[in-house]
C-alpha cells in the first residue's frame, strides 16, 4: 500500500536520504519528522504477554495540534505491499475527528491471509488475549490542515481500566492535507532511490 509523506525539514534532501532496503521509506522519512500526506495507515498489534484477557473498550483520537505547515517535499513511499487485502479497518477524519468502524475490508482469498480479522465492534466483545491476537487498520486522513495527533487505546484487565496512547506529545504522529502551494514530488522506483515525478499539492483523497 503506497503512502504519499510530505518532508517538512529542509535539511532532508530527496538527493541525499539515506534509505534502508531493510526498512520502508515512509517509515524512515516519518522518523525524520515526515507527515502523511492525505491518509496514512496506523497498524495496531494487540495482544497480551501473560494468561489474562484485555477487553479494548474505545479507541480515542486526540489532537495534539492542528495549524499549517510548510513542507519541501512530498514522496509517494511503499511499505504496505500491494494487491488486496483482508483486513479489520477503522477511518479517521482528522478535520471532523470522527473515527469510523468500517468493518472488515478486502477478500479472504488475498495472498498472505493466515488469521481471520477480528469482526466484534469495541466495547464489550473486542477482547484479545496471547492465544488470540488482533491486529487492525486505523486509515487516518487529513485535508484541511496539519496535525499532530495520537490515538488513545482504551482496555480492561480483571476490570480494572487502563489505557495507552500511540503518537504521545513528544513523538506525535503527523499528518497534513492541502499544501499551500505545489512542491516537488518523487516516487519511490527501488528500495534506496526516490525519482522525480512532477509537483504535489492536494492529496489525492482530497479531491
Amino acid at each position: 500500500m503506497t503512502t504519499q509523506v510530505a518532508v517538512l525539514d529542509p535539511r532532508t534532501s530527496p538527493t541525499t536520504v539515506d534509505l534502508s532496503p531493510d526498512v520502508s521509506a515512509r517509515t524512515q522519512l516519518a522518523s525524520a519528522g515526515a507527515a502523511a500526506h492525505g491518509v496514512g495507515h496506523l497498524y495496531l498489534n494487540m495482544s497480551v504477554l501473560d494468561d489474562s484477557t484485555a477487553l479494548i473498550t474505545n479507541l480515542r483520537p486526540i489532537i495534539y495540534k492542528k495549524g499549517v505547515a510548510s513542507p519541501t517535499w512530498v514522496a509517494a513511499a511503499g511499505g504496505g505491499g500491494c494487491g488486496d487485502v483482508y483486513e479489520r479497518v477503522f477511518h479517521l477524519d482528522l478535520d471532523r475527528l470522527t473515527l469510523t468502524d468500517k468493518g472488515v475490508e478486502g477478500s479472504p482469498d488475498a495472498p498472505g491471509v493466515t488469521r481471520q480479522p477480528r469482526t466484534e465492534p469495541i466495547g464489550k466483545a473486542f477482547s484479545v488475549s496471547k492465544d488470540e491476537p488482533a491486529q487492525i487498520r486505523v486509515d487516518a486522513q487529513a485535508c484541511s490542515a496539519f496535525y499532530e495527533w495520537g490515538l488513545q487505546i482504551q482496555y480492561s484487565v480483571n476490570g480494572h481500566e487502563y489505557s495507552e496512547v500511540i503518537g504521545k506529545p513528544a513523538d506525535p504522529l503527523r499528518s497534513i492535507g492541502s499544501l499551500n502551494s505545489a512542491i516537488p514530488a518523487y516516487i519511490q522506483e527501488t528500495a534506496t532511490e526516490l525519482t522525480r515525478a512532477g509537483t504535489a499539492k492536494k492529496a489525492p483523497q482530497c479531491d
